[in-house]
């Protein structure tokens, strides 16, 4: 198994420093948190569906008490400090994640286990994680959240530019500045035609049309709201190692979520 993740990370187009960074992580993550999961069943891994919004869920055990989803962070910057412990725990991405899995086995499946599982990428990585128990209130709430963004985004229909909001330029710093920033301030720019033809939601592209709805245009016409490119290519190295490592378990059992990510 250790040959599979070091093969998974070597291929990876990360300068060797960051993969060094990325086995690190990995290995912080094992030894926190492997041993107590062989306890769990695990019932899914990586799965993904789009009804009612658009989700992929990192990983789904089970004991005699019920389900715990986790959902991995990464950070590369910075540390697990409590303004993470804050955002993560007022994000309305658990509550969605357990929405959806509610669609899918029913009310029964409250209260929810959550667990946030933080992961700085770095020489010495720190982790921490985020205990939370969910019910079908905290669900609905956000189910309702994500179909107000929806209407929002619907109501500035088929024109263009959208609404541009300059504060969402450098949200994230100056390292981070918008790829788009031509487009909406520089004086004769030709702007990209076209909506993003009513996609579904996602919590991650609701949070990016909240943060400039032009931003988010341009993302869908030019086809990069999926770019995997750019500072988080080390999360989803580390992601990709943990699918592989939780997935090796997964293969010896049947589980209703895996053939739920199949018709999806």
């Amino acid at each position: 198994m250790e040959s599979v993740i070091s093969d998974i990370i070597a291929a990876s187009t990360l300068p060797d420093w960051d993969k060094e960074a990325v086995a690190s992580a990995v290995d912080a993550a094992i030894k926190t948190w492997w041993e107590k999961d062989k306890d769990y069943e695990v019932i899914a891994v990586e799965l993904y569906g789009e009804r009612p919004f658009r989700y992929k869920i990192d990983l789904v055990l089970q004991d005699r008490n019920g389900l715990v989803v986790v959902d991995w962070k990464t950070k590369t910057f910075g540390k697990l400090d409590e303004r993470w412990v804050y955002r993560e725990k007022h994000s309305y991405q658990p509550k969605l994640y357990v929405a959806a899995l509610s669609r899918i086995l029913g009310r029964r499946i409250f209260p929810v286990r959550y667990e946030v599982r933080g992961v700085t990428i770095g020489e010495r990585p720190q982790v921490a994680m985020i205990p939370m128990l969910l019910t079908h209130g905290d669900a609905l709430t956000a189910v309702r959240n994500l179909a107000s963004i929806n209407r929002q985004r619907k109501a500035l229909g088929k024109r263009y530019p959208w609404t541009r909001n300059p504060s969402g330029c450098e949200c994230f710093g100056p390292m981070y500045a918008c790829e788009f920033g031509a487009f909406c301030w520089e004086r004769g720019a030709v702007v990209p035609e076209g909506t993003d033809g009513n996609a579904p939601l996602s919590h991650t592209s609701a949070s990016e049309f909240l943060r400039c709805p032009e931003r988010y245009r341009l993302l869908r016409v030019l086809g990069k709201i999926e770019d995997e490119e750019g500072p988080h290519v080390a999360g989803i190295v580390f992601h990709r190692a943990m699918e592989v490592l939780y997935c090796q378990k997964l293969k010896q059992e049947d589980s209703i979520l895996l053939s739920e990510k199949r018709r999806d």
